[in-house]
């Protein structure tokens, strides 16, 4: 388990890392958001490994924000914003997309940009690592 005063490191130096307005991942184009990268920022700070903007679904063409872990990675990590994820067809495409991703064997987590600010998602990555390696 990671201790506080680790956490807290992680956090520092990740709300020092700003990243320009409309900068996109080079292998998706998908743009990043401030969440997702501060987010990266602390997972890199833990030494744990991550890919971001990965397709999981054999067919359908979802991607989860992280796959998180050693590969394969069990652990998909979804950074809930605003916009689409918060009008009824955003949210239910959304949904469709989690039960899929279950169904798959994955475990998912949601988090939101308050979350990865208190380093809760970072807290709960590391917890539900330890778990899924028991």
């Amino acid at each position: 388990m990671i201790s506080e005063a680790t956490l807290k490191g992680y956090q520092a130096k990740a709300k020092g890392a700003k990243i320009p307005q409309g900068t996109r991942l080079k292998k998706t184009g998908a743009p990043i958001s401030e969440p997702e990268e501060e987010l990266a920022w602390q997972l890199t700070g833990a030494g744990i490994p991550f890919r971001r903007e990965v397709r999981f679904h054999p067919r359908r063409k979802y991607a989860a924000d992280f796959a998180v872990g050693e590969r394969p990675e069990v652990l998909l990590v979804e950074v809930e914003g605003q916009g689409r994820h918060q009008r009824r067809v955003g949210f239910e495409a959304d949904a469709e997309k989690y039960a899929e991703a279950l169904m798959l064997g994955f475990v998912v987590l949601r988090v939101t940009p308050r979350h990865i600010q208190k380093s809760l998602a970072l807290r709960w990555i590391t917890s539900i690592l330890g778990q899924l390696s028991t």
